[in-house]
């Protein structure tokens, strides 16, 4: 089950407080006269994406983070770290007098 939750931290503090959460940080905000966008995504508290977009482009990573690091709104959408297990359907046990598959070539 997901849970969406809004925060106003700067990133260092939030990242700290969701050390062993897994989900989302999205934000927009207005950097000068600039419309931003940026989208965090995390594994149990480690961040494996970092995206920040403007009308100038977008950028990745460390360079990404570095932009968004002073913004203080954050949506954070959390996600279960490990879905629940589903158990499969069991597969119908072989007879004993099942035919085997035919290799190509050795049909005759």
């Amino acid at each position: 089950m997901d849970e969406k939750k809004v925060y106003y931290l700067d990133l260092q503090t939030l990242l700290t407080l969701l050390h062993n959460k897994t989900g989302t940080l999205t934000t927009k905000a207005k950097i000068g006269n600039q419309n931003v966008m940026g989208s965090i995504s995390i594994l149990r508290g480690q961040i494996t994406s970092c995206v920040f977009e403007s009308p100038k482009g977008t950028l990745y990573g460390q360079e990404a983070f570095e932009r968004l690091k002073s913004l203080q709104e954050w949506q954070v959408r959390f996600e279960d770290a490990m879905p629940p297990l589903q158990k499969s359907p069991a597969l119908p046990q072989a007879s004993a007098n099942t035919k085997q598959p035919l290799e190509p070539g050795k049909i005759t």
